[in-house]
């Protein structure tokens, strides 16, 4: 290891103080418009624009975390969608920007299945409790069939088997599926519809003229609704998003006419069209085009602050340099909306070059400095992400990045001792670089654990996940204590999680009798979340018989979302019992019906990871909460 760079470390997080109040900022907003949303810490900001939705009771598609931010319990869901409950303020933090990146740091289906076969010996490899794959007969014969028949009912479960059958869709059996939801989006309304119109983009290419027909206002589109005048805005909002994710030749010709065309000034299309782009932007195909076109609006400044904010996310996708400059010029201006400027600073997190000094340099003086405290704080995450993405795990760094790695642990220090507000957020930052730089992380372990001690509470539910995202395994007794003995709901939950991420099988007895007996649902919730990331074999089945058993929906939720990532398919009889009961509500069974439809996905990921993934939630529209909601 390089004795510079640990001393570095050491020196940085050697007990800094916390708890100090923050210094005064002697700098003004730089935003000549002012920002359309309260920072955290005031008054709660203006929610997105609501979509009522009779199958959620309370609740609203608008809310990206299933209707339940800041209202604590929540009643029916969306066909295939979380329920989040939170009790803490309505007030977005950190703990939003987790919900919606989790998947970044946790892919649980691969750790259960690579992992697992990775340290497979003779006698393990005979064991039945170990994970399996689905088999393609499996998907075809004991998975298919259940979800098209459930495709027949009339509620929310339709619709989660028709995601179901697209994720799981092979190409002999496209053209039926494609079929079945064309009937369904005649046959239904809002909101059901557009759920149907999603599922026509996780099907694929073979959707794409359908979609198009539906984003243009076709009377191909119509037809397709069963509609004679219009296709609602909301669909085609919809349908744009559904456009980037099917991908196809067409669907860049339609976006970005849609987004030329001024007679259109609804924020939610134009947002969920750039959205729609930032997913076809990484296509070889079409990736100078829509650089351009995205970096020229950004610059003219055409649209509403929110279209706007949502530029720097989608070109943080392309992996393009030219964008990289065009955000780090942007972040200087003064005319930007505050919007948009933290936008920049998030994509320049994933796009810039790694541990780019120029880079570096521009996020930290936003971050130090600037008046919006999101700005800041969404800056600190960057600066983290930036240096993580230097894949050196074994410590041999150049010495020029060593440089501005000094840089950035340096002002993690400094702003830990000076910045109460922005502390949390620090501390997770702190734990993402640990993550990507092992060979020098105990010093930074050592203050994480120290914020456990000494550390406001909020600080201190960052720190227990932070623990989690460095991988700081010699943390799990500490987690473990936390998870008996704290008495906040808030640190357990995220010890749980914590717990989970460290793959600390020893507290899984613990986590299971939480979910199902922990007096908060909050907590039930998180103690789920913590099973699934285990990816224990041993756990599956405990799992199944807790959903069976716990009629808490947020629990459900989580439950049911664990055994599809997983993705065994010993899970395949248990969900079909559940899904297939009809004593049961149909929130319970669309659950597991969703459930089925994950373990049938090719992919070790959720069709919507790459629109949560480094999305700027301070500026959520109604479309990308509903989207964000599913699984």
């Amino acid at each position: 290891m390089n004795t510079l760079v640990l001393a570095v470390f050491s020196a940085m997080f050697a007990a800094p103080q916390v708890g100090i109040p923050p210094r005064q900022n002697p700098g003004q907003n730089r935003c000549k418009n002012p920002p359309r949303r309260t920072p955290p810490g005031a008054q709660r900001p203006p929610q997105a624009p609501r979509i009522t939705d009779p199958a959620r009771g309370r609740g609203n598609i608008g809310d990206p975390f299933g209707g339940a931010l800041g209202r604590g319990r929540i009643g029916q869901q969306q066909p295939g969608c979380k329920s989040v409950p939170r009790t803490r303020p309505e007030i977005l933090g950190w703990q939003d920007w987790w919900d919606l990146n989790r998947e970044s740091f946790i892919n649980v289906r691969g750790r259960y299945h690579d992992d697992y076969a990775s340290q497979l010996t003779a006698r393990t490899s005979s064991d039945p409790r170990r994970p399996r794959r689905p088999s393609a007969e499996q998907i075809e014969t004991a998975i298919r069939p259940v979800l098209q028949s459930l495709t027949e009912e009339d509620s929310e479960i339709a619709v989660a088997a028709l995601l179901g059958l697209a994720r799981s869709g092979s190409e002999d059996s496209a053209e039926l599926t494609l079929d079945r939801i064309q009937d369904f989006l005649r046959d239904t309304q809002d909101p059901l519809q557009v759920q149907g119109v999603l599922a026509l983009g996780v099907l694929g290419e073979d959707s794409t003229a359908s979609l198009t027909d539906l984003l243009m206002n076709r009377p191909a589109g119509r037809r397709l609704l069963g509609q004679s005048s219009h296709v609602p805005e909301t669909t085609r909002a919809f349908a744009a998003i559904a456009l980037g994710v099917s991908g196809g030749e067409e669907a860049v010709d339609s976006l970005i006419s849609v987004l030329d065309d001024k007679g259109h000034t609804w924020t939610e299309l134009r947002s969920a069209c750039v959205m729609g782009l930032g997913l076809l932007i990484d296509d070889p195909r079409h990736r100078t085009r829509i650089t351009r076109f995205l970096m020229s609006s950004l610059e003219k400044e055409r649209w509403q602050n929110t279209v706007l904010a949502h530029i720097p996310t989608a070109l943080a996708k392309s992996s393009d340099p030219a964008a990289s400059s065009s955000l780090v010029r942007a972040l200087s201006r003064d005319n930007l909306p505050q919007e948009v400027l933290r936008s920049c600073a998030m994509a320049m997190g994933r796009l810039a070059a790694p541990l780019d000094p120029t880079v570096t340099d521009a996020l930290l003086k936003v971050a130090k400095s600037d008046a919006d405290p999101w700005l800041r704080q969404l800056s600190w995450i960057a600066l983290g992400e930036l240096a993580a993405r230097s894949d050196h795990r074994d410590g041999s760094l150049r010495p020029a990045d060593q440089k501005v790695l000094q840089k950035i642990v340096h002002a993690q220090r400094d702003a830990l001792r000076e910045s109460e507000a922005d502390t949390p957020w620090i501390a997770i930052s702190a734990g993402i670089v640990a993550r990507q730089h092992p060979m020098m992380a105990q010093p930074a372990v050592s203050r994480l654990m120290q914020a456990l001690e000494d550390g406001p509470r909020d600080l201190r539910g960052a720190a227990v996940l932070a623990l989690g995202i460095s991988e700081a395994n010699q943390a799990t007794t500490h987690l473990q204590e936390l998870l008996k003995e704290s008495g906040d709901e808030m640190i357990q939950g995220y010890a749980a999680e914590a717990l989970g991420m460290l793959r600390d099988r020893s507290a899984k007895s613990q986590l299971l009798n939480l979910c199902m007996t922990a007096p908060s649902e909050d907590l039930r919730y998180q103690a789920a979340l913590g099973l699934g990331y285990l990816a224990d074999p041993v756990t599956v089945k405990p799992m199944i018989v807790a959903l069976q058993r716990n009629p808490s929906p947020a629990v459900q939720s989580a439950l049911t979302q664990a055994l599809g990532e997983i993705g065994d398919g010993s899970c395949i009889d248990g969900l079909t019992e559940i899904a297939k009961d009809e004593s049961l509500d149909d929130a319970s069974r669309s659950r597991a019906v969703a459930a089925l439809g994950m373990i049938a996905r090719a992919a070790d990921y959720s069709w919507n990871w790459p629109l949560k993934q480094g999305y700027n939630f301070t500026v959520t529209t109604s479309t990308m909460g509903t989207v964000h909601a599913m699984f």
